[in-house]
């Protein structure tokens, strides 16, 4: 209902060399991963009571997105 998700767990999978990174959401319902390296990813958000969530990105040099994710 447009609330946030604090504690939900972001996971980053990096697809070339399948290594994953995972964080949790703050109490804003923010993540951030500080340190990943350039290419394609996929990011995953799980939560108990609530569908997981996918969304592939490219990361650049530089980069930085706000990534909204849904949770059903």
């Amino acid at each position: 209902q447009g609330g946030v998700l604090p504690g939900a767990t972001v996971t980053a999978r990096q697809l070339e060399t399948d290594v994953s990174v995972a964080v949790v959401t703050d109490g804003s319902g923010r993540f951030r991963f500080p340190y990943l390296r350039i290419g394609a990813y996929e990011l995953m958000v799980q939560l108990p009571g609530f569908r997981e969530a996918h969304r592939r990105i490219a990361l650049t040099v530089g980069a930085a997105f706000e990534i909204p994710f849904v949770l059903d």
